[in-house]
């Protein structure tokens, strides 16, 4: 296994060499989405990276203020660092998903850490084009139209999203249940069967007797969710969703889990449908002034 090169090393090297065009990402299928993004626009001077690659230590993120074992913080503990040596201004991008969390822009004075627009790199795939293409051409067709399936999962991942989010305002700190088993078909009808699914997920974690509480938190978030659709959704909730209407509908189109069809389903987003996103137009106005 190759040697994962130091934060100090790394500051060394842009400094030597402040041209040198890198992206830094959270893990290996936003690295290969990237890749495959920079190559259909000609940037080949751009190399990008999978947090993985470089040794940011548990302190270095205490440092931050951020969380301890996550690719995510690691990322934004790296832009930090690049960030506090001001002497050479660096080609260099730290990518990290936003998470829900628009106080990643408190970190607006920080030149090389950039958030996707939406919550998850994932939900650039959720429009119509892209889910219609999704349906037609990996799938082989479908049942149900992409115009009439993606109101109807919005409004189930809208309801997923405010449980989490619940949970998180609440600092219960509740592991997290599967939501398949509590989705259910009548006809082309999608159901979530949220009290039941909500009744499991408090009583797994022993928190049954905050119920009223946590339903009043839930129902308050979801009169309060941000305007952006991508912004109030979760990446890996569509894809578990989708995973469950494939295997209703064309059991034969079988993914062995919901990571293989989320990256199966970004393969059917186009180039020109990412163009228009502040992050993407950052990333190819940052490649272009290091050529």
């Amino acid at each position: 296994m190759d040697q994962k090169r130091t934060v100090d090393e790394i500051n060394t090297l842009y400094a030597l060499e402040p041209d040198i065009c890198d992206v830094y990402v959270e893990g290996a299928t936003d690295k290969h989405f990237l890749d495959w993004y920079l190559r259909r626009k000609g940037l080949m001077n751009v190399t990008v990276y999978s947090i993985d690659v470089v040794d940011v230590p548990h302190d270095l993120c205490a440092a931050h203020s951020l969380p301890t074992g996550s690719n995510r913080a690691k990322v934004i503990a790296l832009s930090c660092e690049l960030a506090n040596q001001q002497s050479v201004k660096r080609r260099v991008m730290c990518i990290v998903d936003r998470d829900s969390d628009d106080g990643i822009d408190r970190h607006g004075t920080n030149p090389y850490l950039f958030a996707t627009d939406g919550n998850s790199m994932e939900l650039y795939a959720l429009t119509p084009p892209v889910i219609e293409k999704f349906l037609l051409v990996a799938l082989g067709g479908f049942p149900v139209t992409a115009g009439s399936l993606i109101p109807k999962m919005i409004k189930i991942l809208e309801t997923i999203f405010a449980i989490r989010q619940a949970n998180e305002q609440m600092g219960l700190g509740m592991s997290w249940v599967p939501f398949s088993k509590y989705i259910s078909f009548d006809s082309n009808l999608l159901i979530f069967k949220e009290e039941s699914f909500i009744k499991a997920y408090l009583q797994k974690n022993n928190q049954w007797l905050h119920r009223e509480t946590f339903d009043e938190a839930k129902m308050e978030i979801k009169k309060n969710l941000n305007p952006d659709l991508n912004k109030r959704l979760r990446g890996h909730d569509l894809a578990e969703l989708l995973h469950v209407i494939i295997k209703k509908f064309r059991k034969e189109r079988t993914f062995t889990n919901s990571d293989l069809l989320e990256r199966c389903l970004m393969t059917s987003v186009e180039s020109r449908d990412l163009e228009i996103y502040p992050l993407f137009v950052s990333l190819e106005r940052n490649a272009v002034m290091a050529k």
